[in-house]
């Protein structure tokens, strides 16, 4: 019974890391990966857009049918600043976001 305790709670420990959702780090503001993507749709932006042309979009902040969940981003100061840095992650950032759940995964 002693020999099964202890593999069962590394189990356990290990379940438990794994289903922790996946934040995207700016600056000291975090946000779940999967609002990050859901933003994306909402806008109507590919994963792949260009840089330059994340410019050319107004800000999120500005529309009414914004998701509630944002709504406590545009309160913050520096909400176009992270907007713009949120809607320029590419598909490859974000993939290394969902691989990679440590401190030490590039953009996250």
């Amino acid at each position: 019974m002693k020999g099964f305790i202890f593999p069962a709670m590394l189990v356990l420990v290990v379940v438990i890391h794994s289903v922790r959702p996946v934040y995207v780090q700016i600056g000291n503001f975090s946000i779940p990966l999967e609002e990050v993507k859901r933003l994306n749709a909402f806008l109507g932006l590919d994963a792949n857009v260009n840089a330059r042309l994340m410019r050319n979009i107004g800000a999120p902040c500005a529309d009414p049918e914004l998701p509630v969940e944002y709504h406590h981003i545009c309160q913050r100061e520096d909400a176009p600043e992270i907007f713009r840095k949120l809607l320029s992650m590419d598909a490859r950032a974000m993939e290394l976001c969902e691989i990679c759940v440590n401190a030490a995964c590039a953009g996250c």
